[in-house]
């Protein structure tokens, strides 16, 4: 009996260390690093059906959280997401634009689209901050290079001017009337408290999911506790027994 109750202390104690540090674990690894989306948006090409946008990011400081990739293609009317992964607190800085510059030439049921891509360059500062949980969090500001003022969203819109068969009149007209479909069929731009903190936005959702970085399995963690207080109160039964046990033992 006295072996039985020694191995039960021992079996409780050893639950109960790796209890502790299979908390603490949770605690240091389930907030170690952060997603962070940066969004794109393509204006709509009423001409064709499966138009793409090729749009690159490029950092511009060392140490820089690294971009799952440096090119994306994203279809017109729609948003695409550069991705990354921050660990650390600080200041970084990006530059986000068209890849392709050259005018590109598209021919379409007999007629000649001369592609002009978007020449605009926006300039990323992302600012990951770190709270006194160790929990990190980001924000992100954006401003173009032609003026260096700060705008909502990164947005890119590609122009199609027409072959020679066409007036200029029904070019501009055509113009015009792709200008008022881009504005009816966008969506609101992103601004940059739709990426701030620790919000992840999905491609086409309109929810937010807020990302605690927690992806621990706890449901082990409570078993074990619970393992453990089964264990200790096994250990105090016997022990009461045994005390009661040798009472009677001293009072005969």
């Amino acid at each position: 009996m006295k072996a039985l109750r020694k191995l039960l202390r021992w079996v409780g104690i050893c639950t109960l260390s790796l209890f502790v540090f299979l908390g603490e674990g949770v605690q240091v690894c389930s907030y170690d690093s952060m997603t962070v989306q940066i969004p794109v948006k393509c204006v709509y090409m009423p001409e064709f059906d499966d138009y793409t946008y090729n749009i690159s990011i490029e950092p511009l400081d060392k140490g820089s959280p690294v971009p799952d990739e440096d090119d994306i293609s994203v279809l017109h009317d729609n948003t695409g997401y550069f991705k990354m992964n921050a660990s650390v607190s600080g200041t970084f800085r990006y530059k986000i634009f068209e890849s392709r510059t050259d005018d590109e030439i598209i021919v379409q049921d007999g007629i000649i689209y001369n592609i002009q891509h978007d020449m605009c360059v926006y300039n990323i500062t992302l600012f990951v901050t770190e709270n006194d949980d160790g929990m990190l969090s980001y924000s992100v500001t954006v401003t173009t290079d032609e003026n260096g003022f700060k705008t909502d969203s990164v947005k890119f819109k590609d122009k199609i001017v027409l072959d020679e068969e066409f007036s200029d009149d029904e070019s501009s007209d055509e113009e015009s009337s792709e200008d008022e479909s881009s504005d009816n069929e966008s969506s609101s731009p992103v601004t940059e408290s739709s990426v701030n903190s620790r919000t992840s936005v999905p491609p086409d959702s309109d929810k937010t999911t807020v990302l605690t970085g927690d992806t621990a399995n706890t449901g082990f963690v409570v078993l074990l506790f619970l393992i453990s207080l089964c264990t200790c109160a096994v250990i105090i039964v016997f022990d009461r027994k045994h005390t009661k046990e040798s009472d009677n033992s001293e009072d005969d």
